[in-house]
């Protein structure tokens, strides 16, 4: 009774009622004793799932419209990844060109060569070609002599072992 007293002399009595504080009270007793009575979880197995259903559909209501714009919101940004990495794949397949087209102009002026710098210039040929195959409208017929040649003078490079 102390528990009733001490509840009633902060007001918790007088704004829940004594009877529903006594309720309370005893059902919290029972469900703690080793009875096997619990009284909080046959009253949660009776009101849990409506007040399940009914928090769901309130949360549902609340951020329905965040979700569906936080959907729309990834589907752009997706969409401006895509478009970012096709931009940044066409930009290495020009700048593989340059370096084609450079490497070229200097076997054209008689610029001796390693073999670790024809090497390189073949990845970036293998790069700028295979980027050519999968984006049919890139103009790609522009390094095809460049490469040709390339590939003569490194066959004769070795062949006569002229590296630098």
């Amino acid at each position: 009774m102390r528990i009733v007293e001490f509840l009633t002399s902060i007001g918790l009595g007088k704004l829940l009622g004594d009877c529903s504080l006594i309720l309370i009270i005893a059902f919290t007793l029972i469900q703690i004793s080793p009875l096997k009575i619990n009284p909080w979880s046959w009253l949660w197995k009776k009101i849990g799932p409506p007040v399940k259903r009914a928090a769901k559909g309130v949360a549902q209501a609340l951020i329905g419209d965040a979700i569906s714009d936080l959907k729309e919101r990834l589907i752009a940004l997706e969409e401006y990844n895509k478009r970012q990495d096709e931009k940044s794949a066409e930009s290495s397949a020009l700048d593989a060109r340059r370096r084609i087209l450079q490497f070229a102009d200097e076997v054209r002026r008689k610029v001796q060569h390693s073999e670790e710098h024809f090497n390189n210039i073949f990845e970036d040929i293998n790069n700028y070609n295979g980027y050519c195959k999968t984006h049919e409208n890139f103009e790609n017929d522009k390094a095809r002599l460049s490469i040709e040649l390339i590939e003569e003078v490194y066959a004769r490079c070795v062949k006569e072992n002229s590296f630098l």
